[in-house]
């Protein structure tokens, strides 16, 4: 078992803790009681210039909150679905009402800057025109002409849009991106 050793006596009796300490509080509540005693405490009736907290504001960003993030549907004209230029039908249907960013920029306008592979799915990130970074998967919608990503390989990747002929059939077209 360790010895407890006690700190060591002064010669006015009194035990030195090594700190220091006495002296510090000795110093710091004078300055303490100076500071509280010297600045005016204000009261609830002598606020000057504010009325009530209706006229307090804060200055913040003027957004409005209900202006919505995703654009309304425009009127154009109708495009023909791929299911039904498949069955050779005039079916038509109106534009989706939201398209992701990446659906409203062309597959030309679109860089390759890399490609991700793992133990799960393989990812590609493009790069548009404006330099923002965008992710992409299997499957994922790209550019105006409801094109999808069709694989991801290890040096390209190949997006499949679908473009109505002169006729009103709808044809696919295959794009290639490459790592440049």
């Amino acid at each position: 078992m360790r010895k407890q050793t006690r700190a060591p006596e002064r010669t006015d009796g009194t035990r030195s803790f090594g700190c220091g300490c006495r002296s510090i509080f000795l110093v710091v509540l004078p300055v303490l009681l100076v500071l509280v005693l010297l600045v005016p405490v204000s009261t609830r009736g002598e606020t000057e210039g504010v009325k009530s907290k209706a006229d307090v504001r804060v200055r913040s960003i003027s957004v409005d909150p209900f202006v919505p993030f995703v654009e309304p549907p425009r009127e154009e004209e109708p495009t023909v679905t791929r299911d039904a230029a498949a069955e050779g039908k005039d079916t038509v249907q109106a534009e989706p009402a939201f398209r992701t960013p990446l659906e409203r920029v062309s597959v030309k306008e679109l860089q390759l800057a890399g490609i991700v592979t793992g133990s799960g799915e393989k990812l590609a990130v493009v790069e548009d025109a404006r330099g923002i970074a965008h992710d992409l998967y299997v499957g994922t919608a790209v550019g105006m002409n409801n094109g999808r990503v069709t694989e991801i390989l290890t040096d390209r990747v190949i997006i499949e849009e679908y473009r109505a002929d002169g006729e009103g059939a709808m044809q696919a077209e295959r794009t290639i991106l490459r790592i440049e």
